[in-house]
């Protein structure tokens, strides 16, 4: 979200520079350019106070090119200008904490040349950001970042992010950020609380996939990197930490190719379906003699390659 400077006095008798043609061109195949482009180079951090580390941080972006950049407690507010945040070459969004306690507040910088335009969501998570840009299938695609703070003054979030899932859901997504959730095993989806299992379950149920597998914080995994499709996400790297943060970054390939609506996809219509005819074929098989081949098969392999 982003705010807007004081108001420039307008010189009413200085005559209007003609738009240049050729610099309206030049953007435009840009953004084509990323559009149709199959891959977005990204990369996430929680910077724990962001305003001192900017010369680290442009420095980075500098070597690594990233095309999204998502920041989770850059521990901005209002005093704070745009200016003082931003990048050449990139658009920024933020969302500061709303309540006036120190921390929190996320921020997004996309490539200019993509086009990003921001999108407010209709669940009430205090801390989110959402953008949404154009793919080569037509398709909006939605980049988010969000903070889950640990402190039991926002206890109310817990309900309201697995709202904020719910609502992306079917959506070509990826959503990063830190959630505090250190004691969810995500190879098996175990969270050791029933806060923890509840967003487990609530991933799981929405049919996205968690990438990071290696501890971002004190041993722990608490930032995650969200997606709607398994095979989206490639060469995923923890990094070091922004200056004195206690959380790694992490960038990371996103593969735009494999991401589509789950409303776009084709799909059988069982409404159509001649269910007595399934029925009767189903009545007919011997199951028996079938499940004995099929298992006769799974020995065979076995013994073969063992």
């Amino acid at each position: 979200m982003v705010g807007r400077g004081p108001r420039k006095k307008i010189n009413k008798n200085k005559t209007k520079k003609p738009v240049k043609l050729n610099n309206t061109l030049e953007r435009t195949e840009h953004v084509h350019r990323y559009n149709s482009c199959s891959a977005l180079k990204c990369l996430y951090l929680n910077a724990r106070s962001l305003r001192n580390k900017m010369p680290e941080l442009i420095t980075l972006t500098d070597a690594l090119k990233p095309d999204v950049i998502g920041v989770t407690e850059n521990w901005r507010n209002s005093d704070i200008l745009d200016c003082e945040f931003s990048i050449p070459g990139y658009s920024m969004f933020r969302q500061d904490r709303e309540n006036g306690c120190r921390g929190g507040g996320v921020l997004l910088l996309v490539n200019s040349n993509i086009g990003a335009i921001e999108v407010k969501l209709n669940n009430g998570f205090s801390e989110q950001l959402w953008c949404k840009i154009k793919i080569r299938n037509g398709e909006n695609f939605y980049i988010g970042v969000c903070y889950r703070s640990p402190n039991p003054e926002f206890s109310d979030n817990d309900k309201r992010l697995c709202d904020m899932i719910k609502e992306v859901h079917g959506k070509p997504v990826l959503l990063m950020g830190d959630f505090n959730y250190p004691d969810i095993e995500w190879l098996t989806m175990h969270g050791q609380s029933q806060t923890s299992q509840n967003f487990a379950n609530c991933i799981d149920d929405a049919f996205m996939t968690q990438n990071v597998t290696e501890d971002t914080c004190n041993g722990a995994i608490v930032d995650l990197i969200i997606t709607s499709e398994p095979e989206m996400v490639t060469s995923l790297s923890v990094l070091s930490a922004l200056g004195n943060s206690d959380h790694n970054m992490i960038s990371w390939d996103l593969l735009l190719s494999t991401a589509s609506s789950l409303f776009n996809r084709p799909c059988l219509n069982y409404a159509k379906a001649d269910f007595v005819a399934i029925r009767e074929s189903l009545s007919s098989t011997d199951w028996d003699s079938l499940f004995f081949t099929v298992m006769l098969m799974i020995i065979g392999e076995y013994f073969i390659h063992c």
